[in-house]
C-alpha cells in the first residue's frame, strides 16, 4: 500500500479512495487515511437469488 501511494503521489494523483472492512480501517487509519464524509449511502437490490437461476 506505501507504494501505491508513492506511485500516486509520483504521477501527480489528487487522492485515492478506498472502500474499508471494519478489519482494515485501523490499518488504512496508519497510513493517513481519513473518514470521507458521506453525502451518500451505498444500497442494493437484490432481483434474483443464486437459487433462482
Amino acid at each position: 500500500m506505501k507504494n501505491l501511494i508513492e506511485c500516486a503521489k509520483k504521477r501527480g494523483l489528487f487522492r485515492i479512495d478506498l472502500s474499508a472492512t471494519a478489519e482494515g480501517f485501523p490499518i488504512y487509519e496508519k497510513l493517513d487515511f481519513k473518514e470521507k464524509q458521506n453525502h451518500y449511502r451505498d444500497m442494493r437490490i437484490v432481483l434474483y437469488t443464486m437459487e433462482h437461476r
